[in-house]
């Protein structure tokens, strides 16, 4: 889902404008490149000036501006930190930019992984911090309470891959997407007829796997969910919801009268 909607977001289309609609788009283009998305990160910013920013951030040790020569490559700043990184109630976060023809286009935070069997408990503080600065969610994938928890768990057991679950954000001229991923681990079993090389790798990684599991309550740590907040122009999320609302509404057309 997340994919598909900045995959949506992203879509640029430009058809010919007259000279006054020109005009107009550059004043418009001018506004949105002044976007305040996140602790002074504004859209349009150079690699450098964002580094500045983040620089000044609570946690951040050291920023250092990478691959200069790929001015489309999002990753362009690397970020140290005093610390796990940049704790939101309690929860370490590390800080990215994303970066188009060399300007900032996003910020975001992404969290490690966190225990599913407390998610809820985790993530309610972090829901009130948005809620109250951006109001309630303009859209919102059900409520996240023990129950859902557990049938995103069973579902992402059932699927092989991680379930997620989006919320968006928004107000003025900034949202935020909010893009919580759940998923199960299966646990590792013993090849059948392994040599000793192979044993012993096995044995490493299932200690492993073992160290995960007690690292939550009632040893449940192979069952993960993950934060990810995405600040970006509430243009691109609005553009992203009215694409999925129009593919949805063809995904749901009437074929009765062609059968």
């Amino acid at each position: 889902m997340l994919s598909l909607i900045l995959a949506l977001a992203a879509q640029v289309i430009s058809p010919s404008i007259s000279q006054a609609e020109t005009e107009q788009a550059a004043i418009q283009e001018h506004a949105e490149h002044d976007i305040d998305l996140w602790q002074g990160l504004r859209t349009g910013m150079t690699p450098q000036e964002a580094a500045a920013v983040l620089s000044t951030v609570e946690s951040v040790r050291k920023v250092k501006v990478v691959n200069e020569r790929k001015p489309n490559d999002p990753r362009r700043v690397d970020i140290s930190y005093d610390g796990e990184g940049y704790v939101v109630a309690g929860v370490p976060f590390q800080i990215g930019a994303t970066f188009a023809s060399g300007r900032l286009g996003q910020a975001v935070l992404q969290s490690g992984e966190l225990c599913a069997s407390t998610f809820p408990e985790t993530f309610q503080p972090i829901r009130d911090g948005l809620a109250k600065k951006y109001g309630e969610p303009a859209f919102e994938a059900g409520e996240l309470n023990e129950l859902e928890i557990l049938i995103a768990l069973g579902e992402s057991a059932r699927l092989g891959r991680p379930v997620r679950k989006i919320a968006g954000y928004r107000s003025g001229s900034v949202a935020a997407l909010v893009d919580l991923t759940i998923s199960r681990e299966a646990r590792l079993l013993p090849p059948y007829g392994m040599g000793k090389m192979a044993r012993a790798v096995w044995e490493f990684a299932e200690s492993e796997q073992r160290r995960k599991m007690l690292a939550c309550p009632g040893s449940s740590g192979l069952d993960r969910a993950m934060i990810t907040i995405i600040y970006l122009p509430a243009r691109e999320l609005d553009a992203a919801i009215a694409a999925a609302q129009e593919a949805s509404k063809r995904a749901a057309e009437d074929t009765s009268g062609k059968l």
